[in-house]
């Protein structure tokens, strides 16, 4: 078989852009030429999007084949020739997904081991993660340390006003899984979270002399909403008269709360969690509301 252009790409144009790179790995003299004259135009108008200048991406052009030639015996035919031959020069790759050139290498050296990986999927995560897919031999992609934090969020109950910090630490060796720790008023909460498929394995809330419960948070407490309205109940309030109505959860003498303000009155509200019974009500210049 042998390679030859044609004007209109076809389906067979990847089965025999596939046969170049083979014939190049194998050390064919001619091969080299034919998969530049049908990648060029694809490869040129990549680097030139990226770069946004000519000169440039003739550069790019340039070193990219200068990397193609060496690598060919490594590539595995899955009619993706093209999009091979352009994500060949890392520094290119930095450019559009916005990472070092080092990163690059490395997610380069990872697609070796698995090329069903995406390259801009990979691109999301860490150096820290990469780092640990490689020595595993890269089986799939992991769902990444933001997306761990959030299934520990999910599980926990968590609400938008408990005001959450997270620390997430990747353990993708043996049993890979997420380390997660999210930090809130109500409590602190450690989850271990499966590295491919996000379900929450193991959790532990931490063992504070004012934690109430070993359940996810959202179990022991009323919701934002509910707290609201017994505010608003209170002070016999219409909610579109409560102004910048803020609402977060602290803590008073160790019992956790929700601290409710509003400008109506320039009151503000201090709502117990588990009953919605209001603790204090205080108006702007210190002196509690009778």
């Amino acid at each position: 078989m042998f390679c030859m252009t044609v004007a209109v790409p076809s389906p067979r144009d990847d089965v025999l852009l596939d046969n170049c790179i083979t014939r190049i790995a194998h050390g064919n003299q001619d091969a080299p030429a034919t998969l530049y004259e049908r990648t060029r135009p694809a490869v040129f108008g990549f680097a030139l999007f990226i770069l946004k200048n000519i000169h440039d991406a003739e550069d790019i052009l340039q070193d990219t084949y200068l990397q193609v030639w060496p690598v060919a015996g490594g590539y595995r035919s899955r009619g993706r020739a093209k999009t091979w031959v352009m994500t060949q020069d890392a520094g290119l790759e930095a450019q559009a997904n916005s990472i070092s050139v080092g990163k690059a290498i490395l997610i380069q050296r990872i697609q070796e081991l698995n090329d069903k990986l995406a390259f801009a999927n990979l691109a999301g995560l860490s150096v820290e993660e990469l780092k640990q897919l490689e020595e595993t031999g890269a089986p799939g992609l992991p769902i990444g340390k933001a997306s761990a934090a959030q299934a520990a969020e999910t599980y926990a109950g968590t609400l938008a006003v408990d005001s959450i910090t997270w620390e997430v630490d990747a353990e993708l060796d043996e049993v890979p899984h997420y380390e997660v720790e999210l930090q809130t008023a109500w409590d602190d909460f450690e989850y271990k979270v499966d590295a491919y498929t996000g379900e929450v394995l193991k959790s532990t809330a931490s063992l504070s002399e004012n934690s109430q419960t070993s359940s996810p948070a959202a179990a022991a407490r009323i919701s934002a909403s509910k707290t609201t309205s017994v505010t608003l109940s209170d002070t016999r309030i219409a909610e579109s008269s409560a102004l910048g109505l803020k609402i977060k959860l602290d803590r008073e003498n160790g019992a956790a709360v929700y601290e409710v303000e509003f400008r109506a009155g320039d009151v503000e509200y201090e709502i117990d969690t588990a009953t919605g019974k209001v603790l204090k009500a205080e108006a702007d210049h210190g002196n509690e509301v009778k």
